[in-house]
């Protein structure tokens, strides 16, 4: 059996669908499960332990006009490959303009898709209302399509030895004691809305540095473009035991340095799904977006969310004057008394 799974982006979308990508490969363990996704996450690829082959979609290099005949090769490319099924996880254009040329007599997709991409579709799958988390859903559409029962799994990834080891020359260098409880900070985040203020991590740092000093060390992840931001909670926290390692990891080695993390911090973003993937707790912020659709998926983590009238508003911006949803309910105090109360009893 051959499998399509279309799913090009995002980061937290993607890993959203792992579960449902492991529930075809427990019940057909000989299929051939191939993906299409961003070639920005080609890096994945090494990752995810189910996923048999890999398509990539060159988006940016296809937006533009004077590739757009490489664009339209790739589309006929996917009539000339068999699929048993498709699924298209994503519900929009792209995806299911991807569904539509592929050459396959089944092709499934949620009824709510938008930007016409439902019209590629031969089995339209509407979840249940009281389905809301992105997670369930995919597996909804899994399960339902194809009458299986199986129910949440953890992903499962691929490990290389040399990435641990990576990971822990990583640390070495870096004079992070293997002795210390590690604790993950991820302060960057595509949306401004989404951003719990740098100053609060400092602060929230600072404030666990008081009582847990030594027996505790923190490492801040993120791209060698957003290094700035760590730069400037390690300026401000002034303590050797926080560590910038924005942009010296790349994708295996983050995924190793969270498994040794015993929580993460994080906005809502890429990584604290992730974390949630990999059953590493995660402390989160949500105002603008809704956890209950697109949480951190689990029982093991803490969302403080937004009390506000107007949260969730899901707006990239926040409209307002000044953004009141960012410490009506998570501060650093309350960050602080929370991360005490879970990882430094035994410490």
């Amino acid at each position: 059996m051959k499998i399509l799974v279309v799913k090009p982006s995002s980061l937290g979308d993607i890993f959203h669908t792992l579960p449902a990508v492991r529930v075809l490969k427990d019940q057909f363990p000989s299929c051939h499960i191939t993906w299409l996704i961003s070639d920005e996450f080609a890096e994945l690829s090494k990752l995810f332990k189910d996923v048999d082959e890999f398509i990539f979609f060159k988006r940016k290099h296809w937006a533009k006009i004077a590739n757009f005949s490489d664009l339209i090769r790739f589309l006929f490319s996917l009539r000339h490959r068999y699929f048993d099924y498709v699924f298209d996880f994503q519900g929009l254009f792209r995806s299911g303009l991807c569904t539509y040329f592929a050459n396959s007599p089944v092709k499934i997709g949620f009824s709510h898709a938008r930007e016409l991409s439902q019209f590629s579709y031969s089995d339209k799958i509407n979840p249940p209302r009281e389905i809301t988390h992105a997670v369930e859903k995919n597996l909804y559409l899994v399960q339902h399509s194809l009458g299986i029962t199986q129910s949440y799994l953890s992903p499962r990834f691929i490990e290389k030895p040399t990435w641990m080891t990576d990971a822990n020359n990583l640390l070495r260098e870096n004079k992070i004691n293997d002795a210390n409880k590690l604790i993950a900070i991820a302060p960057s985040t595509r949306w401004p809305s989404k951003t719990w203020p740098q100053t609060h991590f400092s602060e929230t740092i600072s404030l666990l540095n008081l009582n847990a000093g030594s027996r505790i060390a923190f490492w801040i992840l993120g791209s060698d473009s957003e290094s700035h931001i760590g730069n400037l909670i390690t300026e401000s926290c002034q303590s050797e035991n926080v560590k910038n390692l924005m942009g010296k990891t790349n994708l295996p080695v983050m995924v190793q340095l969270l498994r040794k993390s015993c929580m993460l911090l994080t906005n809502d973003s890429g990584p604290m799904h992730i974390a949630a993937a990999l059953q590493v707790p995660t402390v989160s912020f949500f105002g603008p977006t809704d956890p209950s659709k697109t949480g951190p998926y689990g029982d093991i983590h803490k969302v403080f969310k937004s009390t506000i009238n107007c949260s969730p508003c899901f707006k990239r911006n926040c409209p307002l004057p000044q953004q009141l949803c960012l410490s009506d309910v998570m501060t650093p105090a309350r960050v602080r008394d929370y991360i005490e109360s879970k990882i430094l009893i035994d410490v």
